[in-house]
């Protein structure tokens, strides 16, 4: 059961770390463009548009299972409320399991998306960046999602007596 928390914390730390670096990068590449265009037009960074738009992709979708390992997602208590714990440890992890399976759906018709465009050979408009590269963050970020809500699920549901008291950070 700790190798799973390991493994699940270990995973869900190395995406938050992917996803806070493609904000930081999101930020940087904006403040370049309008610093630039500031200065003069000649100075705006080509292509700032579509580097922002594919790390947003890496920002939402890195960040999917901090929040299945962490049971950050939102929860409706209302019918759980007088559940006994050994039942509600069932539910959350058939609940975390019901994410994995959509998120590992996403994944494989994201991947099936992005390899159509690489056969007819798609780019974006102006770097000229193969749209396999959205496609492949995004499929790749939802199909670790998936594993890390299945390990969450497995520990969750092994798990023995109550379920952990929510951190300040879950709400």
């Amino acid at each position: 059961m700790k190798h799973l928390k390991t493994l699940t914390d270990l995973l869900s730390y190395l995406t938050v770390l992917l996803a806070g670096l493609a904000l930081v990068l999101m930020v940087g590449i904006v403040v370049a463009d309008v610093g630039g265009r500031y200065f003069s037009a000649s100075l705006s960074f080509n292509g700032a548009i579509e580097m922002v738009s594919i790390l947003l992709l890496a920002v939402g979708f890195f960040g999917l299972p901090r929040a299945f390992a962490q049971g950050t997602h939102l929860n409706v208590e209302i019918a759980t409320a007088t559940v006994p714990p050994q039942v509600l440890r069932w539910l959350d992890a058939f609940w975390v399991l019901i994410g994995a399976a959509v998120c590992g759906y996403l994944a494989w018709k994201v991947l099936q998306s992005g390899l159509m465009t690489l056969r007819f050979g798609q780019v974006t408009e102006v770097l000229r960046l193969p749209m396999i590269v959205p496609y492949a963050l995004t499929a790749s970020a939802l199909a670790i999602a998936a594993v890390v809500a299945v390990l969450t699920a497995v520990r969750r549901a092994m798990t023995h007596g109550d379920l952990p008291e929510p951190t300040d950070n879950q709400h």
